[in-house]
């Protein structure tokens, strides 16, 4: 008999230990991760191991840089097998519109398993708002940034050189070409050699010189910000169709043909444009158009530049500057999804919940404490640059910048110890004496769409900018032909641009009434 007790105790007990065992287990998730070309692996980021302990979650990570996901992101949406648990900022908003059947909704998720998603929303309501779609559900997670403009990209001037030539900073299209020929012609940087100066540089990297084009036509009082459709006075327009952008590029292929552009912008690589700003044997850029000095130029070489005020095409038209948190500066849309492949989406919330924690937030965004990050007794954090890197590439490096999730209150930013290089982006828009109406610059990131004009939007999109693209290279080199303006403007009707336009339109005028 009490043999058959010790025996029934024994299996009690290793009954108990299997069950807390398998309460302890952890779940696998397979997540698909976008990353800077030079970011470390997520395997090496320390914050992301802790964070994935207090998650008790196995991550399987599968990481993308932004170009190489382009190449594959249709193939892998166009087959279920290959989705992943979670997308952590791979998935935009056209995307969204695309693909919206494979997302499930996480609203419910919030807030059963999300508590400092929460507080975000709580403590700042846009970021709920801008996240929900027009259904009132919330299918990607937005995040929020520190130390973020209001202007994406801002031109940036080589003070050395305008000081060693005795020109001043350009307020016109004319005067910038006067400055950039006087670069080209005049030994700007001053080593003896007049030929080894680029006067005007720009990259191509993630588009980005279809969207500086657009960019520039702040000169003419048209808001672009990276975008190629804007909202000017409430209508919406595709700036690439108006003789704005016509002239933009009019001037721009000015510059090329007289080798004041460098040559290859049409094709340069993100890395190779700030290389070129750090080479120490020429020290050989003159302007370009940038985040900030210091993402372009490095530690060494940023205080050789200073922020120009947006350009005017002539002296009696007021430009203006852009004016919006809400396009991956201070607010960012969809930086992570759940798909329905999941089969533990309580899981899969309480590991993206976490990105949100302070502790771990501060490290998505500047790095590992330890590397990149020091955690002060004081409950200060300070951001550590070694000597010879940028602050932006340190963090690039280290953190999931600009493709992670992270929650900076006002509050956390008070808290944060940085280099000035990493605060000057702010302070270099006090030059900026215009700027679109709120109103208008938001628009476009806070109009809602349904999901049937959500996916035809995107498509017809990538249709235009195709078009856009392929004209606007041409053009660049060889300039605009008798002729080829009106037949790429009967281009875009035929690819629906005037219903893409109405799409938008009708959906906004709807919600502003």
């Amino acid at each position: 008999m009490k043999k058959l007790v010790s025996m029934c105790l024994a299996l009690i007990l290793l009954l108990g230990m299997t069950t807390a065992l398998a309460d302890d287990a952890k779940t696998t998730l397979n997540v698909t991760l976008i990353q800077q070309a030079v970011a470390i692996s997520p395997t090496e980021m320390q914050f992301l191991s802790d964070l994935c302990e207090e998650a008790n979650v196995e991550v399987k990570w599968k990481t993308y840089t932004s170009q190489t996901w382009q190449e594959v992101k249709n193939v892998i949406l166009a087959t279920p097998d290959e989705l992943p648990d979670i997308f952590i900022g791979a998935i935009t908003k056209s995307d969204f519109a695309t693909y919206n059947y494979y997302f499930i909704p996480l609203e419910g998720l919030i807030e059963k398993c999300g508590p400092h998603i929460t507080a975000m929303f709580e403590a700042y309501p846009d970021t709920k708002t801008f996240a929900t779609e027009l259904d009132g559900s919330i299918y990607g997670l937005p995040t929020r940034w520190a130390f973020r403009p209001a202007t994406h990209r801002k031109w940036y001037i080589n003070q050395v050189w305008l000081n060693n030539l005795g020109l001043e900073i350009p307020t016109t299209f004319d005067e910038l070409y006067d400055v950039l020929k006087a670069f080209k012609e005049q030994d700007a940087n001053g080593n003896g050699n007049p030929n080894d100066e680029i006067p005007f540089i720009i990259p191509n990297s993630f588009n980005f010189f279809m969207t500086h084009m657009t960019r520039m036509m702040g000169a003419y009082g048209n808001y672009s910000d990276i975008q190629t459709t804007s909202c000017k006075d409430g209508q919406f327009v595709y700036l690439p169709a108006t003789e704005d952008f016509r002239d933009t590029i009019a001037f721009v292929h000015k510059l090329y043909a007289d080798g004041l552009l460098y040559e290859e912008s049409l094709t340069l690589d993100y890395s190779t444009w700030s290389s070129l700003a750090r080479d120490p044997e020429s020290e050989n850029c003159g302007c370009t158009i940038a985040w900030s000095a210091n993402e372009f130029a490095g530690s060494m070489y940023d205080s050789q530049f200073v922020c120009m005020d947006q350009i005017a095409a002539t002296k009696d038209i007021q430009p203006v500057s852009s004016n919006t948190p809400y396009n991956s500066l201070t607010y960012k849309g969809h930086g992570a999804q759940i798909t329905t492949v999941c089969k533990n989406p309580e899981a899969a919330m309480r590991f993206l919940d976490l990105w949100y924690k302070e502790i771990y937030s501060v490290q998505a965004y500047f790095g590992s404490i330890g590397t990149a990050l020091e955690q002060n007794a004081d409950g200060t954090y300070t951001f550590i640059v070694p000597e010879g890197y940028g602050v932006e590439e340190w963090q690039r490096i280290n953190a999931v910048i600009d493709t992670g999730l992270y929650y900076i209150s006002d509050e956390l930013q008070s808290r944060l110890i940085v280099p000035k290089a990493f605060t000057q982006v702010v302070d270099d828009e006090a030059v900026i004496s215009k700027r679109v109406a709120e109103a208008d610059g938001n628009a476009f990131y806070f109009v809602k769409l349904d999901p049937e004009d959500n996916a035809e939007a995107a498509i017809i999109l990538n249709d235009l900018q195709t078009i856009t693209s392929t004209y606007m290279a041409d053009w660049v080199v060889n300039g605009i032909a008798e002729g080829s303006w009106e037949e790429y403007v009967k281009n875009l009707e035929k690819a629906q641009m005037k219903d893409y336009l109405a799409i938008y339109q009708n959906a906004y005028d709807e919600q502003m009434k």
